[in-house]
């Protein structure tokens, strides 16, 4: 038995057939068991927990009455920083260069970064995520790593979840997967060719955050993992200088899939139970800031 964070434990599907017993224990408490969390300091509660700093108990996963809501990669066609909205922009090219040696490639850089509008409302996103990204590298290989966190309006960052994918690795099994949790068989190694382009479906680790006004939905995207932000244990990535394109907009835009939970809507528990391998419907329907 050992000890693992949230985003580390291991996947039940692929360890219990091996022997292996899978046990997740709830170190905060449930049901009546009032629990004992001491694992941060009262800040770092804090930090962690924003938003509404509240526990609330659900009864499937994910979410009934959640909205699967599209956001676009695009705005402005130069530079690092661009747009997350609610309508997919005209065809353009956003390029990425990386150098692996380079002391950016140390601290996870570069990145490019995208936004929604700051949100008029509260919104909670809770529920898994996806990021379906078209894109293209003059290497044959090339890690993907991505995260979305919450942006204040004094411009602090919370990340929030990641995800990662090996370029080669992007093949799915259709049997197995939904829009929001695109599965990888990891069978082979399909190297790409230089200069086409491929749609890389990237699961993102599950979200739980409420979003208040004036702060903003952020995806970072890059080729590297910061040895200072993951305390020294971060991904080991493919060592290959490239240039990378990242394609917007368009007949096929790149796209982040969000779980919008509504919160005019009151909670009607659900039975226990397995959820539904039905995938979410698609489009995802509503605007993401509304």
């Amino acid at each position: 038995m050992i000890a693992l964070g949230q985003n580390e434990a291991g996947v039940s599907e692929f360890w219990v057939p091996r022997g292996y017993a899978h046990v997740i224990v709830d170190v905060r408490g449930c049901n009546d068991s009032e629990g004992v969390y001491d694992l941060f300091g009262a800040q770092e509660q804090q930090d962690l927990y924003q938003g509404e700093n509240t526990w609330r108990s659900e009864h499937e996963w994910p979410l009934k009455r959640t909205q699967w809501r599209e956001a676009y990669l695009g705005g402005p066609p130069n530079g690092r920083e661009g747009t997350l909205t609610e309508v997919a922009g005209g065809e353009q090219v956003r390029r990425l260069e990386f150098d692996p040696a380079s002391h950016e490639a140390y601290h996870g850089e570069p990145r490019l970064t995208y936004r929604t509008e700051r949100m008029v409302k509260k919104m909670e996103l809770t529920g898994p995520l996806a990021l379906y990204l078209q894109a293209g590298s003059s290497a044959r290989d090339i890690d993907w790593l991505v995260s979305v966190a919450d942006e204040a309006p004094d411009g602090q960052v919370r990340e929030l979840c990641k995800g990662w994918l090996r370029s080669s690795h992007r093949k799915i099994d259709p049997a197995r997967s939904t829009p929001v949790k695109p599965y990888h068989p990891h069978l082979a190694a399909e190297p790409m060719e230089p200069g086409a382009v491929y749609e890389f479906p990237i699961e993102i680790w599950p979200i739980c955050n409420v979003f208040k006004p004036g702060h903003r939905i952020r995806l970072e995207i890059g080729n590297a993992d910061s040895i200072i932000a993951s305390h020294g244990r971060r991904h080991v990535t493919i060592q290959a200088k490239a240039t990378n394109a990242i394609h917007e907009g368009g007949r096929k835009p790149s796209q982040l899939v969000v779980p919008v939970v509504p919160r005019s809507q009151p909670h009607h528990p659900a039975p226990m139970g397995r959820p539904s391998s039905r995938a979410p419907p698609h489009p995802y329907g509503a605007p993401l800031l509304n």
